[in-house]
């Protein structure tokens, strides 16, 4: 599968670089910022009988991958990123 997220938004690679370093924190992250993290991310998810059709906010996407590129490294700095202490 190959994702495109429109002119000027981020790269495929840059979206799985970035989503790797969200990865290690999600467990930390209270479930109200889970929740804000997801609505920024996805538009619709239909699921039928054929199988699950996911609409992504590009905008959100490229804002998410943006913030989370610019993070050295996943831990202590994700969390402040969210607005939540360590």
């Amino acid at each position: 599968m190959v994702m495109c997220f429109g002119v000027g938004g981020p790269t495929e690679d840059e979206v799985r670089d970035a989503l790797q370093k969200l990865d290690p924190v999600w467990d930390e992250l209270f479930p109200a910022e889970r929740e804000r993290i997801v609505k920024l991310l996805l538009k619709e998810a239909i699921l039928s009988a054929d199988g699950l059709d996911v609409s992504v906010r590009t905008n959100g996407l490229r804002s998410l991958t943006e913030t989370l590129l610019a993070l050295p490294v996943a831990g202590p700095g994700l969390l402040r990123a969210f607005g939540q202490a360590t």
